[in-house]
Parts: C-alpha cells; sequence; structure tokens
C-alpha cells in the first residue's frame, strides 16, 4: 500500500492546527498498526517535536496535476526521471503515480484499463468528502516518525489532513519504497 486513509472521528483541538495535528500523529500510528508496523510508532520513534504542518490551499494539496476547480486531470508535463513523489508535489501525484504503477489486482479488481480520472473522483468525493476551497487541509513533513522511514529513500514521504466533518479529519499516510 502507498497511501494509508485514516478517518478519526471526534477530533477538536485548542485551534484548527492542534486538532490537525492530534490528526496526524493518530492517523498515522493507526496506519502503522494496519501495516503491522507499530514498530514505527513505538516509544522512542515518534517525536512530535520535529512534525511541521502547514495549511494549504486546495490547489496546493491536489498539485499541479489536477484543476481544483473542476477536478479535472491536467496533460503531464514530462520532467525527465525523478522520483515518483516528491514531499510537496501534491496529493494527485501520490495518489496516480506509485512506484510501480496502477495495475490490476490479483482479484481481478481493475480488470480493463483504469480511469485514472474515475479513480481520482471517487476518492475525492467517497473518502474526502469533495473538499472545497475553505476546507482546512494541513500538509506535515514526514520525518517525525519511523513510518516514513521507506519513503524518505526513495518514492517520498508524507502526510495531510483533511477536515472532511465537523469533528472528523481524514489523514493520508504517504510513505513507499521501490
Amino acid at each position: 500500500m502507498v497511501l494509508d486513509f485514516v478517518l478519526l472521528r471526534g477530533i477538536d483541538g485548542q485551534d484548527e492546527e492542534h486538532a490537525h495535528r492530534v490528526a496526524a500523529v493518530v492517523g498515522v500510528a493507526q496506519a502503522a498498526v494496519r501495516r503491522d508496523a507499530a514498530w514505527a510508532v513505538e516509544c522512542g520513534s515518534v517525536d512530535p517535536e520535529t512534525l511541521v504542518g502547514r495549511r494549504l490551499s486546495l490547489a496546493e494539496f491536489y498539485g499541479p496535476r489536477s484543476d481544483p476547480a473542476t477536478g479535472a486531470l491536467r496533460a503531464e508535463q514530462p520532467v525527465g526521471w525523478r522520483p515518483h513523489f516528491v514531499d510537496g508535489s501534491g496529493f494527485v501525484d501520490a495518489l496516480l503515480d506509485p512506484p510501480y504503477g496502477l495495475h490490476p489486482s490479483r482479484d481481478g479488481h481493475f480488470s480493463g484499463a483504469l480511469d485514472t480520472g474515475a479513480l481520482l473522483r471517487d476518492v475525492v468525493s467517497a473518502v474526502l468528502c469533495a473538499p472545497g476551497a475553505d476546507t482546512p487541509i494541513w500538509h506535515w513533513n514526514g520525518d517525525w516518525c519511523r513510518y516514513f522511514d521507506a519513503g524518505r529513500d526513495w518514492w517520498g514521504a508524507s502526510a495531510w489532513t483533511i477536515r472532511t466533518g465537523g469533528t472528523d479529519i481524514v489523514t493520508i499516510a504517504a510513505s513507499t519504497t521501490d
């Protein structure tokens, strides 16, 4: 798995940044447990003091491959070789450009051609609750716990938190390697 999505309910805080900071730590911890990688968030392997975040606009969150106003994918610009996902290049790159591409699963779930535009629209609608221009979205660096170790080697390491409802926040953790 390249992206882990964790829905957290009842996340409120002293202020919006604090709520998102809590969601980043708790969401990444839950993602690590799902991957049988609890060691990545055990005592001593998490340093919340190095957790650095900033609020993003919708356009910054999606990145250059998608138009946030329409949800349409833009034509890719060839940039030469680069690691697949570069921290800061946006959620759309992380979702649609995993290290080995998007392929059918062994059970045939993606039988036939995969429509990446439809995949993006489905995730944005069903998982992220169609964020708008005023939706609080935060980006968090990927060097505050061992969960992100593999991604720092090659593909990228990052996390986002998105307010999807009154006290609901979705944490997206991105980290993998070849």
